[in-house]
């Protein structure tokens, strides 16, 4: 918030340096003057205090854009009567203090666990508990820790997953250019509840997929880091499918 404060201090105008030898005239006031340049020295001051809480306005907006994981590009908002969301999933945020600062292998599930935190969202939406506990970034993190599910520089291996409850998840596999999904797969895939996650900000991240609108532009998803709804098909440049049962 922005606080206005008035001015109050007095402001003296000299008359001039022919002055200088009549004491009695040397810190002579016009009341007149004194009155402008208060009142102009308030209004500037004011104008600088509106700049800046515009510019403060601005950037408290602005999506919080790590390097990992590159910035939101080609989304679009949920326009009313045109998004189709066939399940709907919890939304993990990756820098939730309860697990951001968990360590993966080297660094922090805040820094690059947004699959991590994709994959925990489809097996809490699908009730599939870890090891007794509700699947979340934390408690994935954890089983994948201890069960090899991290190949080097924090690497998720997505074929361990399944690991977790054999008899209900399954791995499809990774999708990428030479192999990419079309719209029409991917919401057949939506349709019949298949977790899909999508690589987006030229491969830096990734992005639960929970729905889609009327025609084959938009996908919207539940986003892990950035606050944004959803991500063009051309915008997508990969794909990881499992089957979750529930």
């Amino acid at each position: 918030s922005c606080v206005f404060i008035e001015i109050t201090e007095m402001f003296i105008v000299f008359e001039g340096s022919h002055h200088r030898h009549h004491p009695h005239r040397d810190l002579h006031i016009s009341t007149i003057q004194r009155v402008v340049v208060e009142n102009e020295m308030k209004v500037g001051f004011l104008l600088l205090l509106t700049l800046g809480c515009s510019l403060i306005a601005a950037f408290s907006v602005l999506p919080h854009d790590g390097d990992v994981h590159g910035s939101p590009k080609d989304s679009a908002t949920v326009q009313d009567g045109r998004a189709v969301i066939p399940f709907h999933y919890p939304m993990f945020k990756q820098c939730n203090t309860s697990w951001g600062n968990d360590i993966m292998q080297t660094t922090t599930i805040c820094q690059v666990g947004c699959l991590l935190s994709s994959i925990s969202m489809g097996l809490n939406g699908k009730k599939i508990s870890i090891d007794r506990e509700a699947a979340n970034p934390a408690t994935l993190n954890q089983w994948l820790r201890k069960h090899g599910g991290y190949g080097g520089e924090n690497a998720l291996e997505e074929g361990v997953v399944p690991k977790i409850n054999p008899g209900r998840i399954q791995y499809v596999g990774s999708y990428v250019p030479t192999n990419r999904l079309s719209p029409v797969e991917v919401k057949a895939m939506l349709k019949n509840e298949t977790i899909v996650i999508a690589n987006v900000n030229d491969g830096h991240h990734f992005v639960l997929v929970v729905g889609h609108d009327a025609g084959d532009v938009n996908f919207y998803v539940n986003d892990p880091y950035f606050s944004t709804l959803s991500y063009t098909y051309d915008s997508i440049v990969g794909w990881r499918v499992f089957h979750m049962e529930k």
